[in-house]
């Protein structure tokens, strides 16, 4: 699962996996007001080796000049175990 918390809102948040350097987009979710917060969930997991990599792009779809409208937020990852 990724969660992300942003202070912004209006932000399109796309993110991607894959060979390093050759990533490709696999999710994409919007923020809003009222629900400020992103969160990806996926049932069956995503396998990550390492030669590969998962990286979050967020964009700003706010109609503000810089820097009220500036990305402010992060994203953590949670892997999630069987009992």
């Amino acid at each position: 699962m990724f969660l992300c918390k942003f202070n912004n809102n209006n932000l399109e948040v796309e993110l991607y996996h894959g060979t390093t350097a050759s990533e490709t987009l696999f999710a994409v979710k919007f923020n809003s007001t009222a629900n400020p917060n992103v969160e990806f969930e996926f049932p069956e997991g995503v396998e990550v080796d390492n030669t590969e990599t998962i990286y979050v792009e967020c964009t700003n779809l706010e109609n503000q000049a810089s820097p009220a409208s500036d990305f402010d937020g992060y994203a953590t990852m949670f892997k999630e175990t069987s009992s």
